[in-house]
């Protein structure tokens, strides 16, 4: 067997920046929220980053109309009556009772809350970004909004990490557009032969839990209003007994049931979905084949559903080797399928080629649903 056959060359591991950014932006809980929909990005006509900055200047500006949120600051002061808990060390080492004060500390009411911050980083980045994507009046529009803020006195944040406090209504839309925005893979600029990344350099196995975590939220979001259950990193047990500890587990990657109780077993791959064989012929790979086979039938005694259920080895598929196959066969039962679809394509185009083979025979309407349940 060719040792070509097996590897991946730089070129096939390398995905596009905007391949990498629409993974993002399906495998992002503002996505699966309803928070940015189908349309709204497909029929957008500009870059991913410029669309997402105009939908959080959009959303803060919003929020401007409605009144910004408050939130509460911890303060230490030295006041004339008991508020919050005292302070005994510091009323004691400065004598403060002789001077009829009290040292507190206390929670007070502001507008500099840990989201409005958020939101002025997010704001500030934004500019920043669209700069370098050549998207000028958008960045001068995000540099108005967050100069606002901070006339307003928020303050920049002391940690640019996702605000831990409870978040209201009309803050999850800016908040999780911000943070996709601040999660987008940024190429350098400059002459270099393959594009590295200045925020995150990817692994080949972190682009391809991003593509399991994109094909996640493309399910919830199209499949779970219409009725479907999505489950990932769901564990399947072994059909015997006097389990030894030397047997592997088996975490799938994701898990669809239908409402009439079909079960479709996914399994993402990043690699090329053939390999070449001692004669030069091109086959599956039998590791893939062997798992999706064990995935189905060690669970054949759960029930009727099981017996009958479906096995998809998805492979995404980028560089010059980039094809879009399915091969399609009934194994003990079960229907099969192995495919590849490629990253080099449009989001609507991806989308589509992805429900088509986990749902074929359902019609998505234009303006799809996105209440999950």
């Amino acid at each position: 067997m060719s040792s070509s056959a097996n590897s991946l060359q730089p070129e096939d591991i390398y995905v596009p920046i905007r391949s990498v950014w629409m993974l993002q932006l399906y495998a992002s809980q503002s996505f699966v929220d309803g928070h940015i929909s189908s349309s709204t990005v497909e029929d957008a006509g500009v870059e991913l980053p410029e669309l997402i900055g105009t939908m959080l200047c959009d959303a803060v500006e919003k929020r401007f109309r409605r009144e910004l949120s408050i939130g509460f600051t911890l303060t230490e002061r030295n006041i004339t009556r008991v508020r919050g808990r005292i302070n005994m060390y510091e009323t004691a080492r400065r004598q403060l009772l002789e001077k009829g004060l009290i040292a507190c500390e206390f929670n007070e009411l502001t507008i500099n809350s840990e989201v409005n911050q958020f939101l002025r980083y997010a704001l500030e980045y934004a500019a920043q970004l669209l700069s370098s994507v050549d998207s000028d009046a958008s960045a001068r529009r995000c540099k108005v909004l967050s100069r606002r803020l901070s006339q307003m006195g928020i303050s920049e944040p002391k940690s640019t990490v996702f605000p831990h406090s409870r978040l209201s209504p009309a803050d999850k839309k800016p908040v999780a557009v911000a943070r996709l925005l601040l999660e987008f893979a940024v190429p350098t600029r400059g002459d270099v032969a393959l594009s590295l990344f200045s925020r995150k350099h990817f692994t080949q196995h972190e682009i391809r839990k991003l593509f399991e975590k994109a094909l996640f939220g493309l399910f919830q979001y199209h499949l779970c209003p219409l009725g479907w259950k999505v489950s990932s990193g769901e564990w399947l047990y072994w059909n015997a007994q006097q389990v030894p500890k030397e047997l592997p587990s088996m975490q799938t990657d994701i898990i669809l049931r239908s409402p009439v109780g079909e079960i479709s077993v996914i399994d993402a791959k990043f690699t090329h979905m053939l390999i070449e064989n001692r004669v030069g012929n091109e086959s599956l790979k039998s590791p893939h084949l062997y798992q999706l086979y064990a995935y189905l039938r060690s669970q054949e005694i759960l029930g009727e559903e099981w017996k009958t259920a479906k096995g998809i080895m998805l492979y995404a598929s980028s560089g010059r080797n980039q094809q879009d196959e399915t091969i399609s066969f009934l194994l003990d039962g079960h229907p099969v399928a192995f495919a590849s679809v490629g990253l080099e394509t449009s989001i609507r185009e991806f989308r589509q080629k992805v429900l088509h083979l986990v749902a074929p025979n359902l019609e998505f309407p234009q303006e799809e649903p996105h209440d999950i349940p």
